[in-house]
């Protein structure tokens, strides 16, 4: 997603820019249900709900409000491809947070030893 939009910033061609806005789209909306799954499955009960709101937060509710009013004043203050040039940054933070991440361990019911 973040490679798409950096491509974006440097297309003039509008079947390019088309075709790099649905590589953008398709895999941010196939990663929404896997991620919570993720969470229910690597995670305990008792921090779901924090877990969950969360992670609404920062994929329903940020891309709903906080974006729009950012990417109008990026429009009026600047032009419209630094919407697609903002995200990049983001994108390498979060890529670098992913590799120094620890994977969770799985919250996996003690069998009774016997």
């Amino acid at each position: 997603m973040g490679a798409a939009c950096g491509m974006t910033v440097f297309t003039a061609r509008l079947d390019l820019l088309i075709a790099l806005r649905i590589g953008r789209v398709f895999p941010a909306a196939s990663c929404l249900s896997p991620a919570r799954t993720m969470i229910f499955h690597a995670y305990p009960r008792s921090q779901q709900p924090i877990l969950q709101a969360l992670f609404a937060m920062g994929s329903v509710v940020a891309p709903a409000t906080i974006a729009p009013a950012l990417q109008g004043w990026l429009i009026d203050s600047r032009s419209w491809t630094w919407i697609f040039f903002s995200t990049v940054p983001v994108a390498l933070a979060a890529a670098g947070l992913l590799l120094i991440a620890d994977s969770p361990k799985p919250s996996v019911p003690c069998a009774p030893s016997g």
